[in-house]
């Protein structure tokens, strides 16, 4: 979830912030800020809505790096350094399309410091490319190692051979050379399924063969702008008769965004991730070539302000091995996917768990929950997840 963009200030960061967490506040039983990686696993074992907070613009510091740590602190997950403009940190895309930019800042240098100093994702989204290939030297030099991301961002040159195509595309696409540097960081890349980025289509809704060309297109995952719960599975055939395999969907759908969230949040190396998830619950959750996954999509969904509907966020990014639970965040509907169907669990439904459930604490932490969804486990692993 947004909270700041462009160049809004902290002021505005903290009304903001308020006003939404005054909204979940009324419905305190349906959502859960994360603060870490196990927050999610909790959210998705209570049925309740994950909500991340990111940040779209570095003005929020109001020129004063000291107030980095009051981000962190409200659970703020991400950053971008310039949003379409330019500013004291570097140049946005618009900026640059318009053939103004100026590349990353000693200013900028400075955040970027603070932001690996207090464990927020660096976004690279909006960034125009000089600012942002400074921004990832800046990086590589300093903190090799360190992941940094495209959270939204189109592939450039995906459209180009479209008759309607314009002769610069969207100025919203970022080149292969980006997103390969990102993956290479051991971060990823998600396409926003926006349709008006779509240079030379801009569908009305975006169709599975369209969002499918864009995970393709970069090979490294997906989130989504639209209401991608209903062609989730479609998608997902899609894929499949692309040659992806079930393990790079549980890549794409969840893996390697919780990977980077744990290496960049609480500084958990990637041998962790691959060691500690697999232990996590499997939820009456199984896959195999004919049958897609998950119980409970709302864990896993973001909301844009400006999108009058959830949209659900598949979770994604560079190819590693990765555990069993990411596959629990995709949902789609089973009427338009003959190959995928819903496996029910053999726990009861109703009664105690029912009122075990309506009776649960506000307050149960992350590692409780998720011992908690232990205890009640009673699907095995499917071997070939683990």
């Amino acid at each position: 979830m947004t909270l700041a963009a462009a160049d809004m200030s902290f002021e505005t960061l903290l009304e903001r912030d308020y006003h939404f967490r005054s909204v979940m506040g009324e419905q305190p039983q349906n959502f859960l800020v994360v603060n870490q990686t196990r927050d999610i696993e909790a959210a998705h074992a209570q049925g309740n809505t994950a909500v991340i907070w990111n940040n779209q613009t570095a003005t929020i510091l109001n020129d004063d790096l000291k107030k980095m740590a009051l981000p962190k602190d409200m659970g703020i997950k991400s950053m971008i350094l310039a949003y379409i403009d330019i500013l004291r940190t570097g140049s946005g895309q618009l900026a640059a399309y318009n053939g103004n930019y100026i590349g990353l800042t000693p200013w900028g240098r400075s955040v970027v410091d603070e932001m690996v100093r207090f464990g927020i994702l660096l976004d690279l989204s909006h960034t125009e490319s000089k600012t942002a290939n400074d921004a990832m030297d800046d990086m590589d030099a300093r903190n090799p190692g360190r992941p940094y991301v495209y959270i939204h961002s189109v592939p450039a040159g995906l459209y180009k051979s479209e008759p309607g195509a314009t002769p610069r595309g969207c100025y919203r696409a970022i080149p292969d050379d980006e997103a390969l540097r990102a993956a290479k960081s051991g971060g990823y890349n998600s396409p926003t399924f926006t349709e008006w980025m779509m240079d030379g289509i801009s569908p009305e809704d975006i169709s599975a063969k369209q969002a499918a060309d864009m995970i393709d297109a970069f090979n490294k995952g997906a989130t989504g702008n639209c209401e991608l719960a209903k062609i989730l599975a479609a998608i997902t055939d899609d894929l499949w008769a692309r040659g992806y395999s079930n393990e790079d969907l549980t890549k794409i759908f969840g893996g390697n965004k919780m990977r980077v969230y744990a290496q960049v949040w609480e500084d958990k190396p990637p041998e962790w991730f691959l060691q500690e998830f697999p232990r996590t619950p499997a939820s009456a959750t199984r896959v195999s070539r004919s049958v897609l996954f998950s119980v409970r999509p709302r864990a896993f969904v973001q909301v844009r302000r400006g999108c009058s509907r959830l949209s659900l966020m598949p979770l994604a990014g560079h190819r590693l091995p990765l555990g069993r639970a990411s596959l629990r965040s995709a949902v789609g509907n089973p009427l338009q996917s003959k190959r995928l169907q819903h496996q029910t669990s053999n726990r009861p439904q109703s009664g105690p768990r029912r009122a075990q459930r309506g009776a649960r604490p506000k307050s149960v932490s992350g590692a409780d929950a998720v011992r908690s969804a232990r205890a009640r486990e009673r699907t095995p692993c499917p071997a070939e997840l683990l």
